[in-house]
């Protein structure tokens, strides 16, 4: 399961429960959501990306802070 929250500003928190549970901080900037998400929101825009992500890797090899673009 993925759970998006938006912290402050820029800043979302995503959770990844699988096997083990994990956090990551991720900004997210204006220019980045207008460019990336193709009308989407910028909570399905992170969960889409984290679910690409855990395609190709587990939670626990994905950062625990980044900036999505």
């Amino acid at each position: 399961m993925i759970a998006v929250k938006h912290s402050a500003g820029d800043e979302w928190v995503v959770t990844v429960e699988g096997a083990v549970t994990t956090q990551h901080r991720v900004r997210v900037t204006k220019a980045d959501l207008d460019h990336l998400s193709e009308g989407r929101s910028a909570e399905d825009l992170l969960q889409e990306s984290f679910r690409f992500l855990l395609e190709r890797e587990s939670n626990t090899s994905i950062l625990s802070s980044f900036d999505l673009l």
